[in-house]
């Protein structure tokens, strides 16, 4: 078997050919797309970072203004209850003042009643001494 130098130039030949048509067709455009498909990539990684750290720091927000609804809401409670308690307070105070108006003036009936009827027990006491007076007499 001898080597036949033709063949394997020719052969050479072809196959260099061949690369080059090949590097040119497909290999290029194949790398271009896949280094465009890379940096898409990349690009869209850093768009979700960036969304990421947007929403993280719009959900801190939300939580502070919720915190701070919060504790507003709650001294708002405490206000109200206070006004209500403050409310009842002032009108027990009322109703009892009322009530101590009530009683003096029921206090001061009954003892214009009792002189009414001393004074009566006086002056029929007095009318049953004259009667017996008389009567003795």
């Amino acid at each position: 078997m001898s080597i036949n130098f033709s063949v394997v130039f020719w052969t050479v030949i072809n196959f260099v050919v061949l690369m080059t048509a090949l590097n040119f067709v497909l290999f290029r455009p194949l790398m271009k797309f896949m280094h465009e498909r890379d940096d898409k990539i990349k690009q869209g990684k850093e768009a979700g970072a960036e969304a990421e750290e947007k929403i993280n720091a719009a959900k801190e927000d939300f939580e502070k203004q919720i915190s701070a609804a919060r504790i507003l809401y709650e001294k708002n409670e405490r206000q109200k209850q206070a006004a209500e308690k403050k409310a009842k307070d002032k009108a027990l105070a009322a109703a009892l003042q009322r009530l101590e108006n009530e009683q003096s003036a029921r206090l001061l009936m009954l003892e214009n009643n009792e002189k009414n009827q001393e004074k009566k027990l006086e002056d029929r006491t007095e009318e049953l001494a004259k009667l017996i007076a008389d009567k003795m007499i």
